[in-house]
């Protein structure tokens, strides 16, 4: 009796993270879906006489460059759906005319100095002097022109890894509560993140912000390192504001810098809230300390359907999510187990290889997962409770024995 007591103990005895603080499990649970996104365009500049194309005075000049719009984004199907602001992927959507005439893109100071860098090289290829150089092609009609050579979108894994990035469906740059763009990756078995209901956020819930802030590309840091993401913890300080186009949008108090945005909102039940916006692309000129504004995730979900994927969990975010509680709860050799099929169906993982080599590290003090042995303990108590019964029933029918004989 004792032991099939103790057994039923010992099945019952499973993983306890109670211990564990709610924004460490918000946070690990989603860290890995966090990704980096990259709007690129190519610019081709040359100069010109006459406006003529065919015409090149410093055709061998020809100077190329790129320009970058880096932001955040994070996986919502482990088939490659990501979500990210729109505003983050806006120079895919514009035409070329429009991006070499904008003085946001391309600024007068730019124009100027790529302009006069071309110049000073020509000049000094010939040994003349750059102002006789500037004046004399000024004289014959020289004009700078800039040409959009590629635009592309890279989805940057924390591995290091790129992608190609196709917009699937995007919203409007401009518009506050609409500034929501969806992209496609070929890659599979992704991590991801679950959108959450937006409707039941309140005010002063406390959240965390996952994102890229300028900060990531510091020079002093490895390269590695730029491409791990960073928490900022944070809470909702309104619920009922409204954008021009009577759209629903939070504010959350939390300090994100500039190049903070695009990132998700994270409630405590490790779902996606809504999409953060940093106070200067809500439309400001600046950052605004603690005022950020959030789409919130049921406006996101509008944007998922429109571009034909689902938002949906796949085998590596359930063993990865069943691995972190084994570990948490000191059960080292069965979280092993999890995180090696983790990484076999996705090598490149940003955090298992960690963990595994956490496992193996703790494997000599592993805690036995008693009730992974549920079918044999079950076994076990049966034939015991078995073997307890016909013993006592051999007993009470040997007692009625002896009593007969007494009886005679």
């Amino acid at each position: 009796m004792i032991y099939i007591g103790v057994s039923i103990c010992l099945i019952n005895d499973k993983p306890d993270i109670s211990g564990v603080k709610e924004g460490k499990v918000a946070a690990e649970f989603t860290q890995p879906a966090i990704v980096r996104v990259a709007n690129i365009v190519t610019l081709s500049w040359y100069i010109r006489d006459n406006c003529s194309e065919d015409n090149s005075i410093l055709g061998k000049y020809d100077y190329s460059s790129d320009v970058v719009v880096k932001g955040t984004g994070f996986i919502i199907n482990p088939n490659g759906y990501l979500v990210t602001n729109a505003h983050a992927v806006q120079y895919s959507k514009m035409n070329d005319d429009d991006i070499v005439n904008c003085k946001d893109i391309i600024s007068d100071n730019d124009r100027t100095q790529v302009k006069n860098s071309i110049i000073e090289k020509f000049a000094k290829d010939i040994d003349e002097d750059s102002e006789c150089v500037i004046d004399d092609l000024n004289d014959k009609g020289a004009k700078l022109y800039i040409k959009v050579i590629k635009k592309e979108i890279k989805v940057i894994l924390q591995s290091g890894d790129a992608y190609c990035g196709e917009i699937k469906s995007y919203g409007n740059p401009i518009a506050l509560g609409k500034d929501v763009a969806v992209l496609k990756i070929e890659k599979k078995n992704l991590p991801t993140i679950k959108l959450g209901d937006s409707d039941k956020v309140q005010l002063q819930d406390d959240v965390l912000l996952w994102g890229y802030p300028a900060a990531s590309d510091c020079l002093f840091l490895s390269e590695k390192s730029k491409f791990l993401p960073t928490i900022i913890p944070g809470a909702i300080s309104s619920v009922d504001k409204k954008s021009e186009q009577c759209v629903a949008v939070y504010t959350v108090a939390a300090a994100v810098a500039q190049g903070g945005s695009e990132g998700p909102v994270i409630g405590e039940d490790s779902k996606v809230i809504g999409l953060i916006i940093s106070g200067e692309n809500a439309g400001y000129n600046r950052d605004i300390y603690g005022q950020n504004f959030v789409i919130p995730a049921n406006t996101v979900k509008e944007f998922v359907d429109q571009s034909g994927g689902k938002n949906e969990q796949g085998l590596v975010d359930k063993l990865y999510k069943e691995g972190l509680i084994l570990y948490w709860s000191g059960y080292y050799k069965d979280a092993l187990v999890k995180f090696e099929r983790v990484q076999r169906l996705l090598p490149d993982h940003p955090q298992v290889k960690k963990y595994i080599a956490q496992c193996e590290q703790n494997s000599c003090k592993s805690k036995i997962l008693w009730c992974e042995y549920k079918t044999i303990f079950i076994i076990t108590d049966v034939a015991a409770a078995i073997v307890i019964i016909v013993l006592v029933a051999i007993v009470l029918k040997c007692n009625k024995r002896k009593c007969k004989r007494e009886c005679k």
